[in-house]
């Protein structure tokens, strides 16, 4: 939420989102947060965010975590030379506006992409020790969005390597995160930033799904608590404008395949929990997802390749009728031969009855 003419005005229009059915962390961030980092901030300046702060926090007491600020790493005012202290005294005065009104908030800070430097420069000081959970948008923009299982790992060791450095552990989310799909239909045409002259490549429409699934699969194994993708819809028309094809339905409306995935994805592993993440023959790698009386495998090949494995793979004495369904990546039923299936860098779904009581999994 970034803008709103009083307290009572956001928590209705929230209330409204909610009734839509739509889930959202709800967002502060306008110049009046961000102020001017040239210089100290003054102490009126302070109280009039804290002021207003606890005023939304007491309209609607069931919100209770908040973001503040939008990506201030890309912002040239946090190179300021008093961009940290200043943080860390909005920060300090809206967690005390918090604790006064409604305890139970937790405050969120985020980052976008893989600019080091500023983890270093953010856990090295007070600010860090303002909030609850590290806000992450890994974006990777270089390389043109590699398969994640490339890179996520290695992302979040890095992050979390320098939070037990500094002793700042704090929980993670990705509250934003996503990648383009080519929007230019022709293999010549420009697709990127027409104004600047840059190129990206950007994802095939399928390629785009499975980028998806991997993403989520890998951010929740890794123990990243929520997952928002970014975004439900395309921003605008434009074919040579990438920033205008994140969407998982286009500008008109129209699903793409990695709509039909993200439900699937939903579907599958509502209710079921990470259990382990392990790696078989082939280059198959397999995510197990434990649940009430279902399990749910998530296998892909990496590097890519094709491979066909029987189910007694994924854990012993496990066959064909303890098969509850397997899929594609977008829900359509997968052949199987006998107890074999056939893996490939796309993802597939196998759900199994959960072994009986006792039984080790």
């Amino acid at each position: 939420m970034q803008q709103f003419s009083q307290a009572s005005s956001w928590a209705a229009r929230l209330e409204d989102r909610r009734r839509r059915g739509l889930i959202e962390v709800p967002l502060q961030s306008s110049s009046a947060w961000r102020g001017d980092s040239a210089r100290p901030i003054i102490a009126d300046e302070i109280a009039a965010r804290a002021a207003e702060m606890a005023r939304v926090f007491a309209a609607d007491r069931s919100t209770l975590y908040w973001e503040l600020g939008v990506e201030e790493n890309l912002w040239p005012g946090s190179r300021g030379t008093y961009y940290w202290e200043n943080l860390a005294a909005k920060l300090a005065a809206v967690r005390k506006a918090a604790d006064e009104t409604n305890p139970e908030v937790r405050l969120i800070y985020q980052i976008e992409g893989f600019g080091y430097d500023f983890f270093r420069k953010f856990f090295d000081g007070p600010a860090a020790t303002r909030v609850d959970i590290l806000a992450l948008h890994p974006y990777r923009w270089r390389g043109d969005f590699p398969s994640p299982e490339t890179w996520l790992a290695d992302y979040l060791d890095t992050v979390r390597g320098m939070m037990r450095g500094r002793d700042v552990v704090r929980r993670i989310w990705f509250t934003e995160v996503g990648a383009p799909v080519r929007g230019n239909p022709d293999p010549k045409g420009f697709f990127g930033y027409p104004k600047s002259g840059v190129a990206v490549k950007g994802q095939t429409r399928d390629g785009n799904a499975d980028y998806m699934i991997k993403m989520h699969v890998l951010a929740l194994g890794a123990g990243v608590e929520k997952v928002f993708w970014y975004n439900y819809r395309d921003r605008g028309g434009d074919v040579a404008y990438v920033e205008d094809h994140f969407g998982l339905v286009d500008y008109w409306g129209y699903p793409k395949p990695a709509y039909a995935a993200y439900a699937q994805l939903i579907r599958l592993l509502e209710g079921k929990r990470f259990n382990r993440g392990f790696e078989l023959a082939g280059g198959i790698q397999a995510h197990e997802f434990v649940g009430e009386g279902e399990d749910c495998y998530v296998l892909w090949t990496s590097p890519e390749g094709v491979q066909r494995m029987r189910l007694d793979w994924l854990g012993p004495g496990l066959g064909i009728e303890r098969m509850v369904a397997a899929t594609t990546a977008v829900g359509s039923p997968l052949a199987l031969a006998g107890d074999e299936l056939e893996v490939t860098g796309t993802p597939v779904f196998v759900v199994v009855r959960s072994p009986e009581t006792g039984t080790t999994r």
